[in-house]
């Protein structure tokens, strides 16, 4: 296994101001095509509330250490809150619970998730994923790649003995301000956000990205799930419950505004890619998940790109065969394939 190291860019600029009170530490990744996390920083009385821990590596822990010595006047992290279970997200939980002597917050279902991939199950199982995707035609060769280029995630997350839940909708009081918890589904089990309406500031997590998109992927445990359903559900419960004038402070690349274009735009991206895989079975009778990869990210792929491209194709699939337009078949070697329901 390649396990590349994340280090911090020469130069930049320990933290940012993005909001009264709310600091942005700007933290670096390794993976091929994302290559930074934003972390939050927010005053909260005597202390600060930190969202999310960044990757977790010995480059990351010293950037955090300099970056608290600059931004936090001698006050301590009284509160940590995450987002979601994804690594570069969870990274470094355990060593900011111990530094700090604090308990952990975040979802029951994302606890669980990490729980199970840091014991190499779940999103970690290379055995039963790459058995998974060898059913839905992934060819030796890919599985190849995906096996020797997949970093897991338990080479890089370390995770405290427990945690406290966070839930839909609970209200926290940061710094004399309520900041409420909302829930979405579709890129991670059950990802928190935290608005705060007198700030006008909304923390996305991976809900919502500017210009990428957040990965929406079918996992081997739940070979017929729909998580592009939840995922559009979630958005529109965040259009109707979060003006779209705030100011989105997402888990990936600078702040933004205009929440409401962007959840249009995310909702358009996926319409269009459903378009997409229907024009094809215009012209093929059925088609494997690897084949619907190859139509949807023609480029070469690394093996942790190999996961989220094969996953997001899946999920599209699944989409249309929950919508009714799809059925699955299996030939007389095991493949699964997709097939088309013509209608009158």
């Amino acid at each position: 296994m390649n396990h590349p190291a994340a280090s911090a860019t020469a130069g930049a600029p320990l933290f940012e101001t993005v909001a009264p009170g709310v600091l942005r530490i700007d933290s670096p990744l390794p993976f091929r095509g994302l290559r930074q996390v934003n972390l939050w920083l927010i005053e909260d009385g005597d202390g600060w509330t930190m969202v999310d821990c960044g990757y977790g590596s010995d480059e990351v822990r010293a950037q955090l250490e300099a970056a608290w010595a600059a931004a936090l006047g001698g006050r301590p992290i009284t509160r940590l809150l995450v987002t979601h279970f994804h690594p570069d997200h969870t990274g470094n939980c355990a060593w900011i619970a111990q530094r700090w002597n604090l308990r952990p917050r975040m979802t029951s279902p994302e606890w669980m998730a990490a729980q199970l991939a840091v014991r190499d199950l779940f999103t970690d199982d290379l055995a039963a994923s790459s058995a998974f995707f060898v059913r839905h035609g992934l060819s030796p060769e890919q599985i190849d790649v995906y096996n020797e280029g997949f970093i897991l995630y338990s080479a890089c997350v370390e995770l405290p003995a427990g945690y406290a839940a966070l839930a839909q909708d609970e209200v926290l009081a940061i710094g004399g301000r309520v900041w409420r918890v909302h829930v979405g589904g579709g890129h991670s089990p059950a990802l928190a956000g935290f608005h705060c309406a007198e700030l006008g500031v909304y923390i996305a997590g991976d809900q919502i990205l500017p210009k990428i998109t957040p990965n929406i992927s079918v996992v081997h445990w739940e070979p017929l799930g729909d998580p592009l359903a939840l995922y559009g559900q979630s958005l529109k419960r965040l259009r109707a419950a979060i003006p779209d004038d705030v100011l989105v402070l997402p888990s990936h690349r600078p702040p933004f505004r205009g929440l409401h274009g962007r959840i249009d735009e995310l909702e358009a991206h996926h319409a269009s890619r459903l378009d997409f895989i229907r024009a094809l079975f215009d012209d093929c009778d059925s088609m494997t998940g690897a084949e619907c990869m190859k139509h949807l990210f023609g480029f070469v792929l690394d093996g942790q790109q190999v996961y989220f491209a094969m996953g997001e194709a899946l999920a599209h699939l699944n989409h249309l065969l929950a919508l009714g337009e799809l059925e699955v078949i299996e030939d007389g070697a095991g493949t699964i394939r997709y097939r088309a329901l013509r209608r009158a």
